[in-house]
């Protein structure tokens, strides 16, 4: 049978799929989630918010509304605030706020908040990110793609890797201004997919399997 998540589309009628999380049924043409004060379980290994709704997550197995932008967070919770946003605990008041959306010189504790997708580990601010001598080159782990201010780069696997030499690369660091098949993806996850299915899920979901396949040539 085809097992389907919380928030994806099914019809009643069908005898091969199953919905498994949340209500456990289909209702509307959607597999239904539980919805506000209503008790979940965060333990499964796909997520912790698979009972919950779309726009809801389990707090204390509990499901709750997800936080919008400019409320006040606490980070108790890695997916407390809607998604696409992220709860920033350096600002001056800790706020939901926009991925990718912060300029140079504001204070955040997640790159991926920032416009450069990089914290100065000095400052604590958004901040291009120091050069690194090994940008681009051979790596087998993080340890071998350190900047200049002792920051790590990722190592990334090579898909082009014949099996000579080192299986890895120390990533290029590129804004989303350069990845505009990544952009694209982050906000059809942000309007069609709940926050817990996987990027393969949500793709298949939205029919957006080719743009999946441009993110990853991003990559």
């Amino acid at each position: 049978r085809k097992l389907l998540w919380a928030g994806q589309a099914c019809n009643a009628e069908e005898t091969h799929t199953a919905c498994i999380y949340g209500r456990q049924q289909c209702i509307g043409g959607y597999c239904e989630g539980l919805g506000t004060n209503e008790p979940c379980w965060d333990g499964y290994p796909g997520g912790l918010d698979l009972d919950c709704k779309v726009g809801w997550y389990c707090l204390r197995s509990i499901c709750v509304p997800q936080l919008p932008r400019g409320h006040t967070c606490h980070g108790e919770h890695p997916n407390e605030c809607l998604r696409g946003h992220r709860c920033n605990l350096l600002s001056k008041r800790p706020q939901c706020a926009l991925e990718y959306s912060l300029p140079d010189g504001v204070r955040s504790n997640e790159p991926s908040l920032c416009k450069s997708l990089y914290v100065s580990l000095i400052t604590q601010e958004c901040a291009q990110p120091p050069p690194s001598d090994n940008e681009g080159g051979d790596c087998s782990t993080d340890e071998a793609c350190v900047r200049s201010d002792g920051s790590r780069g990722k190592c990334l696997c090579k898909r082009w890797w014949s099996g000579l030499g080192t299986p890895g690369f120390c990533e290029l660091h590129l804004t989303n201004a350069e990845k505009p098949s990544s952009v694209e993806f982050w906000q059809l996850r942000r309007s069609h997919c709940h926050h817990d299915w996987p990027e393969d899920r949500c793709a298949k979901e939205a029919g957006a399997d080719g743009l999946l396949r441009l993110v990853r040539r991003e990559r």
